[in-house]
């Protein structure tokens, strides 16, 4: 729960390698620690940490990007696990930080579209779920809202679809 990620061999629970993103990133350690899955996507993994959404190679444990760098700390980092789902014809990392949903590219994390995702002080924790085109999310003390995903000429739009003042 530190912001530190670790590999182990599954046979014998050997350490394969270790990222301690504070120390890597130079990013400051959250205060509710490191709490997302890790996402394992081919010769990759997916993760919301160092204050960010970091790609990693899964052989090394070298970061290939980074991406939605926020402050840390109290009011940075995020709970919320990442998915790779095909949105709007387009393989994607959707994910929810503390303060918005989005797509983000897989190959260079370049932020293909984002909503703000309103939030009781940045508890951003749903796992966002996709359906066809639309992404429906919550937040702690606040609305659900689905959000639908278009894309024209490679430009993302999101717009939303519906709400309801049922609390997550």
């Amino acid at each position: 729960m530190r912001d530190v990620l670790v590999r182990l061999n599954a046979e014998t629970g050997q350490k394969q390698w270790e990222v301690n993103f504070v120390e890597e990133l130079k990013s400051k350690l959250p205060a509710f620690g490191f709490v997302c899955w890790p996402l394992v996507d081919k010769d990759a993994i997916c993760v919301q940490a160092g204050a960010s959404v970091v790609k990693l190679d899964k052989k090394s444990g070298k970061v290939i990007w980074r991406a939605l760098k926020d402050g840390g700390g109290m009011s940075g980092s995020a709970f919320s696990s990442p998915i790779i789902t095909k949105v709007a014809g387009r393989r994607q990392l959707v994910v929810q930080t503390r303060q918005d949903l989005a797509g983000l590219a897989l190959d260079k994390g370049d932020v293909l579209w984002k909503q703000t995702a309103p939030s009781f002080r940045g508890m951003n924790i749903l796992t966002p779920v996709v359906v066809g085109n639309a992404v429906f999310t919550s937040s702690y003390r606040n609305r659900f809202w689905l959000y639908q995903v278009t894309q024209d000429n490679g430009q993302f739009r999101v717009e939303t679809a519906w709400s309801n003042n049922a609390q997550g």
